[in-house]
């Protein structure tokens, strides 16, 4: 890790949304564990090859968090992920967000379609969805829908300011090119375009949820929090229209049961936080874990108690 120290916990490295050096160290995690964690709870063997220690950092200029290295699934990676009913979602509260915004005479582009489950969800004059993983690509063009295997990058130019909308569901925390990405992303859009952005929250039980290993590199390689996505505006001169925090969902229970039951603990015996902590893996405490967290997933039950979820929704206008 040093070798990326320039001064105290502060790193020399360039944010990938400000190009600012004015980051810190949050985390260290160490690779083997997070090789470890992918194969036992996901099934997936890590083909990528980390240093010892994977960095989280964040930005003090726009608040982004990023890994570094910045190193991504590749295609087999996500065609392993898609084995699992969750991964490509065709219900996501985000899509009736972004349904609010579209009118029947827009031009839509997705990035990042997936199946094309969104088009399913909106009336708009014209879709065209951006996808990497021929899989899906192959799904979506079977039920008809107009789904490329094509880079941001190349689509825009092609299509320079021909959009109206241009959405993109869980897709940016995947991305390393982060600035390339959103800079090619406000390229595609129309004058008065709308840019539509949802990404996991880290200002929500997400960002305090230690163990989850889709939240962490090759999958995850950067955490929004609200405060980044409006300093997105100022970045890249666009206006914020909406953001949007849905509540808590039914499979995201247990997950922030745990977390929950997990930060009691560790303040309770004065621990302290660590990704992928082993010390939380024994097996009395994962029982004791389980116990507390089902009565914690009974109270959650009730709806009027549940407090905001997975996912921020942001909707920008371009100039």
């Amino acid at each position: 890790m040093n070798k990326y120290l320039s001064h105290g916990n502060h790193i020399s490295l360039q944010c990938p949304l400000c190009t600012s050096s004015n980051s810190s160290i949050v985390a260290e995690i160490p690779s083997k564990a997070i090789t470890k964690a992918y194969r036992q709870t996901v099934g997936v063997v890590l083909k990528v090859d980390f240093p010892d220690q994977v960095l989280l950092a964040k930005c003090h200029s726009c608040d982004l968090k990023y890994f570094h290295p910045m190193m991504t699934g590749d295609e087999s990676f996500y065609e392993a992920l898609q084995k699992y009913e969750w991964y490509y979602l065709s219900e996501k509260e985000e899509f009736q967000v972004a349904s609010a915004q579209i009118y029947p005479t827009d031009e839509v582009l997705e990035i990042g379609a997936g199946r094309g489950a969104f088009l399913e969800k909106i009336k708009c004059k014209s879709y065209v969805g951006l996808e990497f993983s021929e899989a899906a690509v192959a799904m979506a063009q079977n039920k008809g829908i107009e789904v490329r295997k094509e880079s941001l990058t190349c689509h825009l130019t092609q299509n320079l300011q021909r959009y109206d909308v241009v959405c993109a569901f869980q897709v940016l925390e995947h991305v390393k090119d982060v600035r390339g990405f959103l800079d090619a992303a406000v390229g595609c859009l129309k004058p008065q375009g709308k840019l539509i952005i949802s990404v996991p929250s880290d200002d929500g039980f997400l960002g305090a949820e230690m163990s989850n290993i889709l939240n962490m590199p090759p999958h995850h390689v950067t955490r929004w929090t609200d405060r980044c996505l409006h300093n997105v505006s100022s970045i890249l001169a666009l206006e914020v229209l909406h953001v949007y925090h849905g509540q808590l969902e039914d499979l995201h229970i247990r997950p922030y049961s745990i977390t929950l039951v997990q930060a009691a603990l560790r303040n309770m015996f004065g621990m302290d936080s660590r990704f992928l902590d082993k010390r939380l893996s024994i097996l009395p405490v994962r029982l004791f874990v389980k116990a507390l967290t089902l009565f914690v997933e009974q109270g959650l039950k009730d709806r009027h108690l549940r407090p905001r979820g997975h996912s921020v929704t942001i909707v920008y206008r371009k100039p």
